[in-house]
């Protein structure tokens, strides 16, 4: 069979384009998974919490993705809630599956639900974090292991002297150190 004049043979057509990374800059993240904060205090105890993060990303370059994160945890009657500024880096931004790492700066408050406006105030936050997305054209699965630490809240009172120190007060007021382990999902467009 013979090409119609300046069409190339079937053999001689360059291959399709591959799909870019960049054809879709902006994500919406959802996940949800277990975290635990430790207060920095003498016979602290571990707090378990559950967690739900939204997040909106956007990516400027194949590898480089800054977004911006609300974070919200609960364990019984404490809960936590925060806002994050993250950066991540793409090993392979441009595979189907590909790891990255984050860094995130923020703001996060830790305090039981009828605690002192002093108690819920806000503290400084960072995380570090790996991850693993398998993304499809515009939906990805996501799998992440973040460390966080959390500032001292100075404004919050110290207790009287031979009181002891409730759960909730602790994460209120001492530095946090921290973990959390998310799934989820990213929706591309």
């Amino acid at each position: 069979m013979q090409p119609y004049p300046g069409q190339q043979p079937p053999a001689m057509q360059p291959a399709p384009a591959r799909r870019s990374v960049m054809a879709k800059r902006w994500a919406i993240g959802v996940d949800v998974g277990p975290e635990s904060y430790k207060p920095d205090a003498d016979n602290a105890q571990r707090t378990e919490f559950g967690q739900f993060e939204l997040a909106a990303r956007y990516r400027i370059r194949a590898p480089i993705e800054l977004g911006l994160a609300l974070h919200l945890a609960g364990s019984k009657d404490i809960s936590a809630g925060g806002l994050y500024v993250d950066f991540r880096y793409r090993f392979l931004a441009e595979q189907p599956l590909n790891l990255y790492g984050l860094a995130g700066l923020g703001v996060l408050a830790v305090a039981h639900k009828d605690a002192s406006d002093d108690a819920r105030q806000g503290r400084g936050s960072l995380r570090l974090g790996i991850g693993g997305e398998y993304r499809w054209n515009w939906f990805a699965l996501i799998l992440e292991v973040r460390l966080v630490a959390v500032g001292e809240n100075k404004d919050l009172g110290a207790l009287p002297p031979g009181t002891p120190e409730p759960v909730d007060y602790q994460l209120s007021r001492y530095s946090l150190s921290g973990a959390s382990f998310a799934l989820g999902a990213n929706f591309y467009f």
